[in-house]
């Protein structure tokens, strides 16, 4: 790891933003929402397929509803015993939703679902993935999260009418090893949409192929983010420092924060001065937009560490987790993603871009190679890339690097205004070549 200069000029550019990121991170507060269902025990919630025990409870002002599953495999749906009055409008919304899971490796599966007419037929299922390696995962053991999805992201059944919801339902289930799983849940909520969808597309490592791609990208007016391993800028097969310099000042690509093992590896007592180091090295060569902005090193991270040390230095942190992400997020610092990986299809990436553009998503594409023909699931396409930028053009969708969609939308990640507050017009900053 290359040390930042010890002179006083970078000292001083590192105490800046921090100041600048204190700032900006201060008082930050959810954007504002509706409360559908607060769980306080108004209305009446009960098994519709009974697999485990159900109640509702309180603990510490917290209202909950648990689900504790038999360890057989069966599957435990609640919902609503009378529906919905008035009628849940979810048009233009996000969903986020509060869940506490107290062993994930053991959890089959969990929905939550809206129905417009009682479940009959029709319903919009909302899921995440749930990975093996626990240091992939949203959801960990234990732990309160909150996550939001936008009506695109869900899985359809029949015809389901999102203006005219009038049941919420909770499906849970356990893998049938013995083992049950204990689910809370905390309410439910709608989030406005923003004005408009965006895509990212960024690159991982810092390959000198990165510079191919912005030369490409710049021919559709479109900008990137290259999250950059400090030490390995100027070897071979990466990109130089004059060549990083080129890709923001010449491309108007944001350079951001990398590094080349993963931080859950690393001691407790070394950690922050890793990331210390990587800012610094990112803001004394005058790559500061960049520098607030993370993709934790292979997607690994975890509670006790990791995840308190990146929010106190960086204002965003892109994971590995699938699907697209909303606006405002509902965890800055867990940033969902569109891996592109070798049999990634062209129209794949086209049908997820038109679908930020039409639910209003932020879309972030991560790539890592590119080449003539892939031979490993990191390296892509030269050609299928290209095709890429042809599908992205087609929606329709604005594309702006992951500073650029921070600096438009950051008063809605961290204040009372609604996520349409995003000004991303005011955002986009033409390359000075």
């Amino acid at each position: 790891m290359r040390k930042p200069n010890a002179g006083m000029r970078g000292r001083r550019r590192l105490a800046c933003w921090s100041c600048l990121l204190a700032l900006l991170l201060a008082g930050a507060s959810p954007a504002a929402e509706v409360v559908v269902e607060g769980l306080s025990g108004v209305r009446k919630y009960a098994p519709v397929w009974p697999g485990g025990t159900f109640e509702i409870g309180n603990d510490a002002g917290l209202s909950w509803a648990r689900i504790v599953t038999d360890g057989q495999g069966g599957s435990t749906f609640v919902s609503n015993v009378r529906p919905y009055r008035p009628l849940i409008d979810g048009s233009d919304k996000f969903v986020k939703i509060k869940i506490k899971v107290d062993d994930v490796s053991a959890l089959g599966g969990l929905e939550f679902r809206l129905s417009s007419d009682r479940f009959a037929s029709d319903f919009f299922a909302f899921t995440f993935p749930i990975y093996d390696d626990p240091d992939f995962n949203q959801l960990r053991d234990g732990v309160w999260t909150t996550l939001t999805f936008s009506f695109g992201s869900a899985t359809v059944e029949g015809t389901p009418d999102r203006s005219a919801i009038n049941s919420i339902g909770w499906y849970v289930s356990d893998k049938g090893n013995g083992t049950p799983v204990t689910a809370y849940w905390a309410g439910l909520s709608l989030l406005d949409e923003p004005a408009e969808g965006v895509v990212s597309i960024t690159f991982d490592e810092g390959y000198d192929e990165h510079l191919l791609a912005a030369k490409l990208m710049t021919a559709y007016g479109f900008q990137g983010t290259a999250y950059v391993i400090p030490e390995a800028v100027g070897r071979t097969g990466y990109l130089s420092l004059h060549q990083l310099v080129d890709l923001q000042d010449s491309y108007g690509w944001d350079v951001a924060a990398l590094y080349g093992t993963p931080f859950t590896d690393l001691r407790p007592d070394e950690l922050e001065n890793v990331i210390l180091g990587i800012q610094g090295f990112l803001i004394q060569n005058e790559f500061g937009d960049g520098a607030g902005h993370l993709a934790y090193p292979e997607g690994r991270q975890n509670t006790s560490l990791v995840r308190p040390l990146v929010r106190k230095h960086f204002a965003t942190a892109r994971i590995t987790a699938q699907g697209p992400e909303t606006l405002p997020p509902a965890d800055r610092h867990l940033l969902r993603v569109f891996d592109v990986t070798s049999s990634t299809k062209p129209e794949e990436v086209g049908a997820a871009a038109r679908q930020a553009s039409e639910n209003k998503e932020w879309l972030i594409l991560t790539l890592h190679y590119l080449v003539e023909e892939p031979t490993n699931s990191a390296e892509y396409s030269i050609d299928n890339f290209k095709k890429i930028l042809d599908e992205i053009k087609a929606a329709k969708v604005r594309v702006l690097p992951m500073a650029r969609v921070w600096s438009a939308c950051s008063l809605a990640f961290s204040s009372p205004a609604p996520a349409s507050g995003c000004r991303f017009d005011q955002a986009v900053a033409a390359p000075k070549r």
